[in-house]
Parts: C-alpha cells; structure tokens; sequence
C-alpha cells in the first residue's frame, strides 16, 4: 500500500513539475515544425516560381519560421494571395504575405506605429504589396511578442 501511493505521489509531482515548466518561446530558431519525408516532390505547381518567391523572403530577413507560416497562409505562392483585408477590416484585416493582422501590425511594427485603426486599406497595402516590408514587420513582431502572445494575437 505505501509503495503504491508512494508511486501515485511521485507521479502526481512529476505532472506538476511538467505543468509549471515555461512555455513560451523566446527564440525564432526554438520553434520546430513538421518537414516533409525526404525525397518527397515539392508541391507547388511551379518550383521555379517557388523557390524565387522563398528566396525573396529570405532575401528581406525571413527565418524559416516565417516562410512556414507564409505557405500556410498562401501556399507556395510567397505573395499575399488575397484582397487586402481578406474581406475583414480595420484592425481584423488581414495584412501582407504573413496574413497579420491591421492591430499587431499598428500597435507592434515600427514601420506602421501610432497608425489609426481605419488605415489599414491605405497604408496596409505597403506591406500588402511589399515582402520587405512584411517581413521586416513579421520579424519584429515575432522578437517582440513571442510565440505564445504572437500566436495568441493573430
């Protein structure tokens, strides 16, 4: 009988110590996303096109984190795919290749700070249009936030 609740009791510790461990993640480079079994074809239809598009990003600063969520948001076009705003607007529009959002992109990016919340259709269209300037934005709001809050936000 001792063992076993000595055994409930250890385990019981080892759960809390797992749940009070930190989650957030500080650093682009910790972030670990799923890859696609080698040998696997690329599936965009056009690899050319892709991979200038990848290497544009890159080019502007983008970390393989943020080329992740740019073929998530847009496949393997690495350009906004969409109408600016994704038919949402002021601080819910969808902003640039990263699909941020009008909010994080006024109140956190240098590059649209102190901006009001009803330009997004005018001034988002810089980085709408501009994967510099979404990745420069895109790169600053994952250094200042954080994975947790920058996930929590979008």
């Amino acid at each position: 009988m001792i063992f076993r609740l000595s055994l409930a009791v250890l385990a019981a510790t080892s759960a809390l110590t797992v749940l009070a461990m930190p989650t957030t993640l500080n650093t682009r480079t910790a972030l670990v996303l799923p890859r696609a079994a080698e040998g696997e074809p690329f599936p965009c239809p056009d690899p050319a096109a892709a991979t200038a598009g990848k290497q544009a990003l890159e080019q502007a600063g983008a970390q393989s984190v943020d080329i992740a969520i740019a073929m998530l948001e847009n496949g393997c076009a690495f350009v906004a795919t969409f109408g600016i705003g994704n038919g949402k607007t002021d601080d819910s529009a969808e902003i640039g290749v990263y699909r941020n959002n009008w909010y994080m992109l006024r109140t956190y990016c240098d590059h649209f700070k102190g901006a009001a919340k009803g330009d997004w259709s005018n001034l988002g269209q810089q980085a709408h249009n501009d994967v510099g300037i979404a990745t420069a934005c895109q790169v600053q709001l994952w250094n200042t936030l954080g994975a947790d809050q920058f996930f929590s936000l979008q």
